[in-house]
């Protein structure tokens, strides 16, 4: 018995000519392990008549193993990726929002929803509401299951509608503090809000009396931030202060308060009704929103 002394090609130049996987992606670590597989292969001892035909077929398991193990490397590397490089189409594409398709359960995926945001502006302050919208609105890597998917436009109108919010809030609170600088750039934020390209990418003409899901309030699905802006820009604090109270936009400004939300997990169970979570968040903007 003896044993093959030929020297082995890198295993990646020996994939490259068998061409089972072009252009895999394996760093220069997983490299020297795969080349250690090939060599502990290619050691293996075989009678001196067969050696051609078993040089070969040690070449072919070799190649059979690295292949398994690239591949087993790739399909890791898009799992722990947030970005899928698939788009949606189609009836797909309206349903869902436009761009490209996150991976939900991707550790990287809070990290990749936040550089989307970063062209959303919110207030001074309200960083806090920006991080929410991750950690509390959109099931990350904590709470989806694998192949749960998102789109990035309907990621960026998840914080367009927080931003709008907290806009909503800075504006009520300049109000009642008197800071007619801080009203003004408020004012002007919620005006320019329903032309944001993260609103319009999903609703490109919204309208508070537009049809919407059935059993839904009535609007398109940013249509619910005209009413706010009309109150805003007629200087109408009762009427926003109804409008937050009632959870008008499906809660959306509810949802977007990460001080409210951790009061609703504590009492959730006691305000069940609609009118009693109104009455309470009333309560919550007097005493948290001075």
């Amino acid at each position: 018995m003896t044993t093959h002394s030929e020297p082995v090609d890198p295993p990646l130049e020996l994939l490259r000519r068998l061409n089972p996987v072009p252009e895999a992606p394996v760093t220069p670590g997983v490299d020297e392990a795969l080349g250690e597989v090939v060599r502990a292969i290619m050691r293996q001892p075989h009678t001196t008549c067969r050696s051609a035909l078993s040089s070969r077929l040690k070449i072919a398991v070799a190649a059979g193993v690295v292949v398994l193990i690239v591949v087993g490397v790739a399909t890791a590397a898009v799992v722990l990726h947030a970005h899928t490089g698939l788009f949606p189409s189609g009836p797909n594409a309206s349903v869902g929002g436009p761009g490209e398709e996150l991976n939900l359960a991707a550790p990287d995926f809070g990290s990749v929803a936040l550089k989307l945001s970063a062209g959303i502006p919110y207030p001074a302050g309200y960083a806090s509401w920006r991080q929410s919208v991750v950690t509390e609105q959109l099931p990350g890597p904590g709470g989806a299951a694998a192949g749960d998917q998102v789109t990035t436009g309907a990621v960026r109108g998840s914080f367009a509608a927080s931003a709008f919010c907290a806009w909503v809030q800075d504006w009520r609170q300049a109000v009642q503090g008197g800071n007619s600088a801080e009203v003004n750039r408020a004012a002007t934020t919620i005006a320019a809000a329903p032309g944001w390209s993260a609103v319009t990418a999903e609703d490109p003409h919204p309208s508070a009396t537009g049809p919407n899901d059935p059993g839904a309030e009535p609007g398109t699905l940013f249509g619910w931030m005209l009413p706010y802006r009309s109150a805003v820009l007629a200087g109408n604090t009762a009427g926003v202060d109804q409008l937050l109270a009632s959870g008008y936009g499906d809660g959306k400004c509810w949802l977007s308060d990460p001080a409210w939300m951790t009061l609703w997990r504590v009492h959730g169970q006691e305000w069940r009704t609609q009118s009693q979570l109104a009455e309470h968040y009333r309560q919550f903007l007097a005493q948290e929103r001075p």
